[in-house]
């Protein structure tokens, strides 16, 4: 038999009540149930616990040294359990939210001026994470949220409230052929070489800005590269293109590159991600204000808030 946090509370308390009856109207459990765990827990144990009367159940001196043992480590269980409950409803204490170059920016800054508002008991404290693997700190607890784009989908994280929306663009050389363009189709793009971090992916395979293949069946050529530095020098030197969201264009403005809004690719969502099994009250609290906000705040605002790097 396996021993069960139900046998062990039957136990205890018909050793505190002495009564069949009396035990099961505790517990909410009917009395031939808790007959059954008393049994149990005796043929585990290989004697008899109680000694049964017509009206009352007595402790055998087996049973009472089992009580002696087993109730300071049945406090010391529910403490336990108290402790980590009240912990996990707390909203007090430092909140770690992780961001990349490419997905920090005004509107993190605007939601970290919510949140302490709201909850000054809570420290927000910003950590810079890998572009090219933004995964990692947030699995190794390195930080408690992560703001990315909402096409990071897996099994252990929960996907929260949206941040901000960016329509994507195509990055090139300033001479490169459609650099001059006022829009471009993806099925143009097929044409060219696509820098692809293999460590981004969607959970169905596909990069995390584009698919494989275009609307009309063409698959596209990818070049993979490390980190959004090794993308830009390629791209600049005209080996490849990038696809990426409008705030880029911002935080790279550079002269020997150009940007082209992609007209039938979807916008990228951008907002928080965070392991669904640690959970706390400070991340619901970041979620709900999160939530409730409608847009960021002007970037002239008189607030002075910390800042997180451009989006992108």
């Amino acid at each position: 038999m396996k021993l069960t946090l139900p046998h062990i509370e039957a136990f205890l308390t018909l050793a505190e009540e002495l009564h069949f009856g009396r035990t099961a109207e505790r517990l909410y459990l009917s009395q031939p149930r808790v007959s059954r765990l008393i049994a149990a827990l005796e043929r585990e144990v290989g004697a008899s616990l109680f000694e049964r009367t017509s009206r009352r159940a007595l402790l055998t001196p087996l049973g009472e040294r089992l009580r002696e043992r087993l109730l300071p480590a049945y406090g010391e269980l529910l403490a336990a359990v108290d402790d980590a409950r009240t912990t996990a409803r707390q909203s007090a204490g430092v909140l770690h939210i992780g961001f990349a170059l490419s997905t920090g920016g005004e509107h993190l800054n605007a939601l970290v001026r919510a949140v302490e508002r709201a909850y000054p008991e809570i420290e927000v404290r910003l950590r810079e994470i890998s572009t090219s693997e933004p995964l990692d700190e947030l699995r190794l607890g390195e930080v408690d949220v992560l703001v990315n784009w909402l096409v990071l989908d897996a099994p252990d994280l929960t996907l929260g409230p949206q941040l901000d929306e960016q329509d994507k663009v195509l990055m090139m050389a300033a001479d490169h052929p459609l650099a001059e363009r006022s829009s471009v189709h993806f099925d143009e793009v097929a044409d060219y070489v696509l820098t692809d971090m293999p460590t981004l992916r969607r959970r169905n395979g596909d990069p995390l800005f584009f698919p494989l293949r275009s609307a009309a069946g063409r698959s596209v050529k990818l070049q993979p590269v490390r980190t959004l530095g090794e993308a830009l020098l390629q791209v600049s030197l005209g080996e490849t293109v990038h696809v990426t969201v409008t705030s880029l264009r911002h935080l790279v403005a550079r002269p020997d590159l150009a940007f082209v809004p992609i007209d039938d690719l979807p916008p990228a969502k951008l907002g928080l991600i965070w392991r669904t099994a640690y959970e706390n009250a400070r991340i619901r609290a970041l979620a709900e204000v999160a939530a409730s906000r409608r847009g960021p705040e002007p970037s002239s605002s008189p607030e002075h808030g910390r800042s997180a790097g451009a989006g992108g």
